[in-house]
């Protein structure tokens, strides 16, 4: 039987009516055992698919009136698994119609595949804010950080609103965000510690770590840039989407200036294939893990905080150009274009309040009298390197 010659109304199916296999032109209503006044399945049928659509849509409001009454939510008989595997198919479509980013599907998917893996046989019209804190609770008693998981539950809200959309669900449960832990202090690396860095790797992943120190790329458009896109002569390189892969967002399509040595050692690279930092298994694929390597480096260059290897990540050099940007009093919407965020983007703003934060300090307008806080009511008044008590005079 095609698609089309069935349809899911809440509870109940509607699809048409065959005698042994052969269709005998009429239509039916397929009601479960426990929505049906006798407690037995039904399948009363009609003469046209429109009669039965419109009976199966009042059962369905009929059921939801009796179930509201009795404090009870209807059954939508469709598994969150299923709800989510339609929701991902729909995402899908967006994407082929330029909708939807390709990386921001996956990342919804990758979000969604543990919501799944907890509660994914029930019954998407039975998932309760209880259930939902159950689930919060199993993935805090993992370790993950409170972001995670609210990014997890963000994308459990959007399938159960596509659900409500669909009429399969009455409302979808109200869902609180975590309240995101306390970032632990970031020690970024210096210019010249990160020289050293770049210095203790081998290629082709020293030149494209010295490209995402430099210019604050993302390791995605970094590992996915072709030498069509690698313009020595300038020199600049360019991020752009293709039809294998696409960038972030619409301003992280854009053309970066990199320095001539840079220039220089990439195009010392052997062109094994259009990709310049291809895969070292198969040079059509894109590398997809340099932080092996890039422990290694830190390591051999001997990077340290507190007399412990210093901890960084790939990301952490896109944080690091920010912040060296802001240091040196680059203008902010320009720091914007080179890495790709929106205009007004929070990430870049954050990263310049963190950098002036720090700067506070030497922006403190010293008195050449400072007052100290004194007893029983005195101060003192500071005179060259003695300091003399003084009471204080009675009003």
């Amino acid at each position: 039987m095609a698609k089309s010659d069935r349809e899911k109304i809440g509870p109940y199916s509607v699809s048409r009516y065959l005698r042994n296999g052969t269709d005998t032109g009429r239509w039916l209503i397929d009601i479960p055992a426990g929505e049906s006044e006798t407690g037995k399945r039904q399948r009363p049928q009609f003469d046209t698919k429109k009669e039965a659509i419109q009976a199966a849509t009042r059962l369905h409001k009929e059921a939801k009136t009796r179930h509201r009454i009795r404090g009870k939510a209807v059954a939508a008989e469709v598994s969150l698994a299923d709800m989510a595997n339609a929701w991902v198919d729909l995402q899908k479509d967006r994407v082929s119609a330029g909708e939807v980013k390709q990386i921001t599907l996956e990342t919804r998917a990758y979000n969604l595949q543990p919501v799944v893996d907890f509660m994914g046989e029930e019954d998407i019209a039975f998932i309760t804010p209880e259930k939902v804190v159950k689930y919060k609770s199993h993935r805090r008693g993992m370790g993950v950080r409170a972001r995670t998981i609210g990014n997890e539950t963000d994308t459990l809200k959007a399938v159960l609103n596509y659900a409500k959309n669909r009429d399969l669900i009455d409302k979808v449960p109200k869902i609180d965000r975590l309240h995101d832990d306390p970032a632990p202090p970031k020690h970024l690396p210096t210019e010249e510690e990160l020289g050293r860095i770049v210095d203790a790797l081998s290629e082709p992943t020293r030149s494209m770590v010295w490209l995402l120190a430099e210019v604050g790329c993302r390791l995605g458009e970094a590992t996915n840039l072709t030498w069509a896109r690698v313009d020595l002569e300038a020199p600049t390189v360019t991020f752009w989407s293709d039809g294998t892969w696409s960038t972030k967002n619409d301003q992280s399509n854009r053309t970066v200036p990199i320095s001539n040595a840079l220039a220089a050692s990439i195009d010392a690279l052997p062109r094994k294939s259009r990709l310049v930092f291809p895969s070292r298994v198969d040079p059509e694929l894109t590398t997809t893990d340099i932080q092996k390597r890039l422990n290694a480096a830190i390591e051999d260059a001997d990077i340290r905080r507190n007399g412990e290897l210093l901890r960084l990540t790939a990301k952490d050099f896109r944080v690091a150009y920010i912040t060296r940007q802001a240091i040196k009093g680059a203008p902010i919407s320009i720091t914007r274009k080179m890495v790709g965020h929106k205009p007004g983007s929070r990430v870049t703003e954050e990263a310049y309040t963190k950098v002036q934060d720090n700067m506070l300090g030497g922006h403190v307008s010293e008195l050449p009298v400072r007052a100290l806080s004194g007893s029983n009511g005195q101060h003192a008044v500071v005179q060259g390197k003695k300091i003399r008590v003084r009471k204080r005079r009675k009003p």
